[in-house]
């Protein structure tokens, strides 16, 4: 990690009218309002206790923003809990706190700043044809030692199907519905976002909140 760089809070008020955060990342973002703040990395590898939690922490302080939603809605040992980092082209958070080392190690923050961007966001699925969700749950981590896997849902019934061979799990039960658009629809549609649905598992994995997807793949979160 080159010592020049910078940690960047940018506090970005969501709930507003267009534009977009970015052609992706579907949050409505009055960036024109954003405030941001500046520490530098180096200095705080020094410790490996620095969390994200005690940096949102100081960044609330530093700013006085303690009153401001949603600083005012968390507790000080949840401030990890509005912090979202931008990598792969998508918005992420945290399922849990994280040092600032993991943050570099897992997201390969090499010789760039690192961008915290502070929302009230989260979620994570991909909506394929025919109201089907493919649904990667935040409590993956128990699965840790299974092979990677897919929660297909629609209309309050769920199968779960391997990602990598598209086939479903024997002791599962299906709808109707389900066994009948298994071929044409639930596999393929597994098939085409496999690449994203690893890449998610891997990060739920190892402790990340993702967000849900489109079928165009644009990013939504069903917070803001």
């Amino acid at each position: 990690m080159n010592n020049d760089n910078n940690i960047v809070f940018h506090l970005v008020y969501g709930g507003c009218e267009d534009p977009f955060f970015s052609d992706r990342i579907m949050v409505r973002a009055n960036k024109e309002n954003e405030q941001k703040w500046c520490v530098n990395i180096a200095e705080l590898l020094k410790d490996e206790k620095e969390s994200v939690g005690k940096l949102v922490r100081k960044f609330m302080y530093a700013n006085n923003l303690n009153s401001l939603y949603p600083f005012n809605e968390l507790s000080e040992d949840a401030m990890w809990e509005c912090a979202y980092f931008i990598y792969n082209n998508s918005l992420i958070g945290l399922k849990e706190d994280k040092s600032l080392s993991e943050i570099c190690r897992d997201l390969h923050y090499q010789d760039t700043d690192i961008d915290i961007f502070i929302f009230s966001i989260g979620g994570a699925s991909f909506n394929i044809e025919r109201g089907y969700k493919l649904i990667i749950h935040s409590d993956e981590q128990i699965h840790k030692n299974d092979q990677p896997h897919v929660h297909v849902n629609k209309n309050g019934c769920t199968a779960r199907y391997y990602i990598l061979t598209g086939e479903v799990m024997r002791d599962d039960k299906r709808s109707q519905e389900m066994i009948r658009d298994e071929k044409n629809i639930i596999i393929p549609g597994i098939i085409k976002n496999r690449n994203d649905l690893l890449k998610n598992w891997n990060l739920a994995i190892a402790g990340y909140e993702v967000p849900c997807l489109d079928e165009d793949g644009n990013q939504y979160y069903p917070m803001s």
